[in-house]
């Protein structure tokens, strides 16, 4: 989890108004660069990494990389990990593997893996040979994992002792953790055995509630929700949701825990599940890049098949109006209905996606999610066939009532 001192509180509104500020701070910045860049530390220490990455993000690409040297290592990973994923991977690539290295190795974990996994491969091994063993070792385990898995989103940063440990000896050593390492899940202990298998877990509160002499084990709750390291993120944030989890820990098949995962990342996995569920919903696949950076030709790429179903779809509609030609020449006024008909449909779906959507973001969080998707490709296969059979008996009763209204008026006419 994040470091969250000085975190402002990031509503929608907030996030705006955080961004224009760092369109205004830019110019001070990119002044600071050019004439005193030794200041810039002191001069944006109060900032929260976050925005002073919108502010790197206001910057000329070219001079991000300038921002993060005048930094401290520390400070300019912190930053590294909330700019936006195209310009994190671009400014290491203008860095020398030496400076990328001694960057990246600052970073936690689970971050310092997802920043290489978005490199170029012979560009990310040149930076993971210049990482300290013990770091690169970490890292190369991680990558192991699928990235969209319990393994891919886990940090092997947190905080463990031995069931036998007093509670007195596992508050020091929670300290003495806190003080001189980077922890990313400080908030929960795990117990342990002498094997590391995991046998119980316990928050910081309850550790310092604890009275004075008890075991670990004797203040620590036995039942354990962990998942395995090739859990799919939706199962993680599914139990993560369930049990109000800050970290849900990962574990083998002997149960010894090898990392866990944080409600921040388990957040971040959910929007990016959440988006491409929206982007196939708009009848797209998901986009791997931000819809304003993606390319042409990619883009047709995404959207190129369901543009060819559509067609086709189009092409049958043709083909019925083709077949009642006859009859609509005799009462031109049913065309006017045709438009109607297929925007009624429109309206249609997407009040109804709009209302199947809020239903899933509103239930309950034991939902299954893999049960929504096939239901809804279920649904979206029957629809298109439901909706044209009745068009088609729409116009159909249309066309018998115009020649209805013909007999009439050819009646009428003779008579009169």
């Amino acid at each position: 989890m994040k470091d969250q001192r000085h975190a402002p509180p990031h509503t929608p509104k907030r996030v705006d108004e955080v961004r224009g500020v760092a369109a205004l701070i830019a110019p001070d910045i990119l002044a600071l660069l050019d004439e005193s860049p030794q200041s810039i530390a002191a001069e944006t220490e109060e900032m929260h990494p976050a925005d002073l990455a919108d502010v790197a993000e206001a910057l000329p690409r070219e001079r991000v990389a300038d921002l993060l040297g005048a930094l401290s290592r520390e400070r300019a990973a912190d930053v590294l990990e909330y700019l936006e994923e195209d310009l994190r991977s671009e400014v290491l690539e203008a860095m020398t593997t030496r400076q990328a290295a001694d960057l990246v190795s600052q970073m936690t974990p689970d971050d310092r893996a997802d920043v290489l996994e978005e490199m170029e491969e012979d560009r990310a091994d040149e930076i993971l040979s210049e990482i300290p063993t013990e770091a690169r070792e970490e890292t190369e385990r991680l990558l192991a994992y699928e990235p969209q898995s319990a393994g891919g989103l886990m940090t092997t940063e947190f905080v463990s002792v031995e069931e036998d440990t007093r509670v007195e000896t596992a508050l020091a050593a929670v300290r003495r953790i806190a003080r001189g390492e980077r922890t990313e899940a400080m908030h929960t202990i795990y117990a342990t055995d002498h094997t590391r298998r995991l046998t119980g877990v316990l928050s910081l509160r309850e550790l310092l509630a604890a009275p004075e002499g008890a075991l670990v084990r004797d203040v620590a709750w036995g039942e354990v929700v962990s998942v395995p390291p090739t859990a799919d993120r939706e199962e993680v944030a599914r139990l993560t949701s369930n049990y109000d989890l800050v970290a849900i820990p990962v574990v083998d098949a002997d149960h010894r825990i090898l990392g866990v995962v944080t409600v921040d990342d388990v957040i971040d996995a959910l929007v990016e599940e959440h988006t491409e569920d929206v982007q196939r919903f708009g009848g797209m696949e998901a986009l791997d890049v931000p819809y304003t950076q993606i390319g042409f030709f990619s883009m047709i790429r995404k959207r190129g098949g369901w543009l060819s179903v559509l067609l086709v779809g189009e092409m049958l509609t043709a083909s019925v109006m083709k077949h009642f030609e006859l009859e609509l020449s005799r009462a031109l006024v049913l065309t006017l209905f045709i438009p109607l008909i297929m925007s009624s449909i429109a309206r249609a779906s997407v009040r109804n996606r709009a209302r199947r959507d809020t239903r899933c973001a509103w239930s309950s969080p034991r939902c299954d999610l893999a049960v929504l998707r096939d239901r809804w490709r279920i649904r979206r296969a029957l629809s298109p066939g439901c909706c044209g059979r009745g068009c088609s008996a729409r116009r159909r009763r249309h066309i018998r009532l115009a020649r209805r209204v013909n007999a009439s008026i050819r009646t009428s006419s003779h008579w009169l």
